[in-house]
């Protein structure tokens, strides 16, 4: 069953992924780079390590990648880098705690954690796509 959730998140990724690099700017697409960048070093540590290690590893990856979405937040006159960054700070969040609590517990905040990257995405897909309309609109008069 987990093998299914796996599937559906990368699937997930990559249409997210292919729609906001046809929706973006060439400052999207360099988040957008560096949020595949972070999804590939994350599905590396999980494939190299054991869980709990393998979590101080990915909370360092997402740490960077909350920090590379704040940068571009604060520069950035689009509003969808504000909301992942608020979705990727609840991952992060719930990563740290799941450092310190024990076993089973580890994995359910883990878990969670990890459900904050699909409203990231979403927010971040759905950003794209209505700056592009707008954009558009105003283009053509509309």
């Amino acid at each position: 069953m987990p093998s299914i959730f796996l599937l559906a998140f990368w699937l997930f990724l990559l249409g997210a992924l292919v729609i906001s690099w046809r929706a973006g700017d060439r400052h999207d697409r360099r988040m957008i780079m560096g949020i595949v960048a972070a999804a590939m070093m994350s599905a590396a540590v999980f494939s190299l390590f054991e869980a709990e290690p393998a979590l101080l590893f990915v909370s360092v990856i997402d740490i960077a990648l909350l920090l590379f979405v704040f940068a571009f937040a604060r520069t950035s006159r689009r509003f969808w880098p504000i909301w992942f960054c608020g979705f990727q700070s609840a991952t992060v969040l719930f990563e740290l705690a799941a450092l310190v609590l024990p076993g089973e517990y580890m994995m359910l905040a883990w878990r969670l954690g990890a459900f904050w990257s699909m409203p990231a995405l979403l927010s971040m897909t759905l950003g794209l796509l209505i700056d592009r309309h707008k954009m558009d609109a105003e283009e053509y008069g509309m």
